[in-house]
């Protein structure tokens, strides 16, 4: 028997993680408090650092030191952003718009991850499908679907969006749930799959709006949606047709108010179904 048992390969790592934060962390501290003149200026190393810390602590799962790098910077007499490499203006929009995610400031992820996005070279394939990861959901939210023309564009995307995206488009909220089990291993993995999972209500929005361009009228009786459900291979009563329907007009999916005792939706004369943002296409 050995003297000593052998450590843990999972503890040695996340050991190993925990001190090159530490690290790291001097360093982050001497480049973002140095008093020397600007063109020698060690701060312009500060976000080129954060990046390394933001991505050590994702992996060590100790995402609130994330909020300190952040606060750090913001407080900080550094030059602008802007002046800084692209590549560090891509990572820090990047880590903080997962921060914002994973805290479900959506509106926050969103606006970073989009510039992220954008600044990230259109060469970068792999860094742009990262970003996607997180950006995708976030919109998917807003009702917004990634164009066919992008999902073509980044494979890793495709494989793991295409058919969600088409069930959304359709309105098949079956065939939604179907694809969302076929990619959950990967969305689980990701961080994203309960996201996406919420995205279903983009897929009723489409699926009512049909109905409300087929019944062509503003006021629209609820079993016409009950059907519609049906059809797509969806079972629901009454009640849960109409929570359905309340859910959407709460979130801003649907511009109208219930009418219980009659049983029908009285549906905006003006945009019912507000649809605010363009594809994400580029």
């Amino acid at each position: 028997m050995q003297a000593n048992e052998e450590e843990d390969p999972e503890q040695s790592r996340y050991t190993n993680l925990k001190e090159a934060a530490s690290a790291v962390s001097k360093s982050f501290a001497l480049c973002i408090n140095d008093r020397s003149p600007e063109r020698s200026s060690k701060k312009w190393g500060v976000y080129r650092i954060s990046g390394i810390l933001f991505r050590i602590y994702f992996k060590i799962n100790q995402l609130n030191l994330c909020r300190n790098v952040i606060k750090g910077i913001r407080y900080a007499v550094l030059p602008p952003l802007t002046r800084f490499p692209k590549g560090d203006q891509v990572t820090y929009a990047y880590y903080v718009g997962r921060l914002e995610f994973t805290e479900e400031n959506f509106d926050l992820a969103e606006a970073e991850l989009l510039k992220a996005f954008r600044l990230c070279t259109i060469r970068a394939v792999h860094n742009k499908e990262l970003i996607l990861q997180y950006l995708v959901p976030v919109r998917l939210l807003r009702g917004v679907l990634p164009s066919n023309e992008l999902l073509a564009r980044y494979p890793t995307m495709r494989e793991t969006y295409g058919a969600i995206v088409d069930a959304l488009r359709h309105g098949n909220v079956k065939e939604f749930s179907d694809a969302l089990s076929a990619s959950e291993e990967t969305l689980l993995r990701q961080g994203t799959y309960f996201t996406v999972d919420r995205a279903r209500t983009v897929g009723l929005r489409h699926l009512f709006r049909l109905v409300h361009k087929i019944v062509g009228s503003t006021r629209v009786p609820i079993p016409r949606f009950k059907d519609a459900l049906q059809f797509v291979g969806v079972q629901a009563t009454m009640e849960e047709t109409e929570w359905e329907l309340a859910t959407m007009i709460y979130n801003g999916y649907i511009k109208g108010y219930l009418s219980h005792e009659r049983l029908m939706i009285v549906l905006s004369s003006t945009d019912p179904f507000p649809f605010p943002l363009p594809a994400l296409t580029t």
